[in-house]
């Protein structure tokens, strides 16, 4: 991810005709992009031009223009030339010192009295990144999941940024994860950090600490965010259990339940409503592997109608050598 600095190219592509006393009619910005007025985030390009308007078809020698930047002085210098026709010529300028906040550009032709409207976009200050994490909750299996959303409101979040670490009672690292150098980790299109160790790490009834950092890409400076979770590490079969989003709204998304069981067995997954009454049974008795495992609830119930609004509790029960049962709540809240 490249430093979240700001470099503006502004393209001048200047159509003048000239009358013979050299007397020019109008100017106006052209084709700007992205609009004028716009938030720019990130390394960005912001290409305008101008016309110049005369009553002759052809531009003389010696016609260049001038630019200035928010309350700079007007300058000449660094502007590139190049003739395209008798009537046209094209000035491009590069221009990096733009700040947060407002920034303009004006042009004009230099011994003329034909200045620029106001061609401005606006660069919004860093914000620190929100992270709000899914799981691991108050417990966890021997084999952690971590997921957590995280939310840049200026759209400028440095993906290799990321570190997942675990922490025991010791101050130890017991497991290190960064998108520096672990693919896919991050979900841009959802905000979603995700991991799953995959193997065991952690010791049944021992006290851990999640610690999540995050920053943005760096406009001026980078701000960091860390948030941390304590949870304790359980040795039960079933672990993990979720629903996510939650709530969610079940006429847009299903809702996705993801679990973790220690080894391979038949699972069913069951939906009661809020006095105990079964919704709806999601699979049967069907093979799971060890590890995670995921299945997919509609938000509805056996005739295929659309629950109501409401908390529903889902429920996996894995047969293996014994009965294991885990239970987690899922919202529904449809518009």
């Amino acid at each position: 991810m490249k430093k979240n600095s700001v470099k503006i190219f502004v393209f001048l592509c200047l159509l003048v005709f000239l009358c013979s006393q050299g007397a020019l009619s109008g100017m106006e910005f052209i084709d700007p992009h992205p609009p004028c007025g716009s938030e720019v985030y990130g390394d960005a390009e912001v290409v305008c031009g101008i016309r110049v308007y005369s009553f002759s078809g052809k531009v003389e020698e010696g016609v260049l223009p001038e630019y200035k930047t928010n309350d700079s002085a007007w300058s000449g210098e660094g502007i590139e030339y190049k003739r395209i026709s008798d009537n046209e010529v094209k000035f491009k300028a590069a221009v990096d010192s733009f700040e947060v906040g407002e920034n303009s550009k004006k042009w004009r032709i230099k011994g003329n009295e034909l200045v620029s409207e106001r061609f401005y976009i606006d660069i919004p200050p860093n914000f620190t990144p929100e992270i709000d994490v899914i799981q691991p909750e108050e417990r966890s299996g021997l084999k952690p999941v971590v997921e957590a959303r995280a939310v840049n409101y200026a759209k400028a979040l440095d993906e290799e940024s990321i570190a997942i670490r675990i922490y025991d009672r010791g101050g130890d690292a017991v497991l290190v994860a960064e998108s520096s150098d672990t693919p896919g980790i991050f979900d841009s299109s959802r905000d979603l950090i995700r991991y799953s160790s995959g193997y065991k790490v952690l010791e049944a009834g021992e006290e851990y600490e999640l610690q999540i950092h995050v920053s943005d890409s760096g406009y001026k400076e980078k701000k960091t965010s860390v948030e941390k979770r304590n949870f304790t590490a359980k040795g039960e079969f079933i672990s993990d259990f979720t629903s996510f989003p939650n709530p969610f709204d079940n006429r847009a998304s299903d809702a996705a339940l993801r679990y973790v069981i220690e080894d391979e067995a038949d699972v069913t997954v069951n939906v009661y409503d809020s006095s105990g009454s079964l919704v709806k049974t999601i699979v049967k008795a069907e093979s799971r592997k060890a590890g995670e495992n995921k299945e997919s609830w509609d938000g509805r119930d056996f005739t295929g109608a659309y629950v109501a609004n409401g908390v529903y509790f889902c429920e996996v029960v894995a047969e293996g050598e014994n009965t294991y049962k885990s239970y987690t709540a899922a919202v529904v809240y449809a518009e």
